[in-house]
């Protein structure tokens, strides 16, 4: 399961001086001496209180700039902070919002594992809570079990190693902003592969759809595609293999009626659809609309 790293040195160091011992010592989380070396050195940069607010100042004050070397927008949420060419790391800061709406802002809610080793540092904030579990696989590589295995708040000086494809964790939004750093492992063996998300609550089955991509695209086709995506939406939530894109389905057709009894009319669908699940969270639509 996840293991909690302890972080003892109080000493800061800058981005250049931890890029810089990484690159020197390298980063394999199978060696228990390098794993510590890296982790020690994630730590240092953790202890440095300044450096992402004054890169952020930087970059905000001359938007048209070129970002610094070793500074640049990943996505919406991530920025990546280096990533050293023929590196076996990388390594990121993600900022953790409160969502105004939506389950699947940022994956919060949908329980995942990670293609590649990681290990993460709470550096602001109370960080998201997260729920762990134990993942057993059947001889095949098939899901077979998902056991909670208690939970977590990454807050500021936590350290977690999650290892690939092994360690499951589902995060819940943070009670105010929040940012972690995260040291990827890069190798061959994890080239081309995603992570896969989990239904802990159906047996652990997973899925290797994105349902916070997956929720995006639904919505933005409903809203704007007309009668044949609002179609293919329907199809998605009566047909779809992932119970998780079903439910996105089903939200996205709900929110594109303006009438109570257009979207109670989607919800009785969703609910008389066969999915014990989905049935539950239909009813409860439901009953908020009377």
């Amino acid at each position: 399961m996840v293991r909690v790293i302890a972080v003892r040195d109080p000493t800061s160091a800058s981005l250049d001086e931890c890029v810089d011992a990484l690159c020197s010592w390298g980063f394999d989380p199978g060696d228990e001496e390098s794993l510590a070396h890296a982790s020690h050195w994630l730590g240092r940069l953790g202890n440095d209180r300044h450096f992402i607010g004054d890169r952020l100042l930087d970059h905000l004050g001359n938007p048209r700039q070129p970002a610094a070397p070793g500074w640049a927008p990943a996505h919406s949420h991530q920025l990546a902070l280096a990533a050293p060419e023929n590196s076996d790391f990388r390594l990121l800061a993600t900022i953790w919002e409160v969502p105004d709406g939506g389950t699947c802002h940022a994956g919060y809610g949908q329980a995942h594992d990670h293609a590649a080793d990681v290990v993460t540092l709470g550096y602001f904030g109370p960080g998201c809570l997260r729920d762990h579990f134990e993942h057993e696989e059947d001889a095949r590589g098939r899901s077979k079990r998902l056991r909670p295995a208690g939970q977590l708040a990454l807050g500021e000086g936590c350290m977690l190693h999650y290892r690939a494809r092994r360690d499951v964790h589902r995060l819940h939004p943070p009670a105010s902003l929040s940012i972690s750093l995260t040291l990827v492992h890069n190798s061959r063996a994890t080239q081309g592969q995603a992570r896969r998300w989990f239904q802990p609550e159906i047996g652990g089955a997973h899925t290797d759809d994105d349902p916070a991509a997956g929720e995006s695209l639904l919505r933005a086709a409903v809203a704007l595609g007309g009668e044949a995506a609002r179609a293919s939406a329907l199809h998605v939530a009566q047909h779809h293999a992932s119970e998780s894109l079903r439910l996105c389905a089903w939200r996205a057709l709900a929110e594109q009626e303006t009438s109570a009894q257009a979207r109670d009319a989607i919800w009785k669908q969703a609910e008389q659809g066969g999915n014990h699940r989905i049935a539950a969270i239909a009813r409860q639509h439901r009953a908020a609309l009377r």
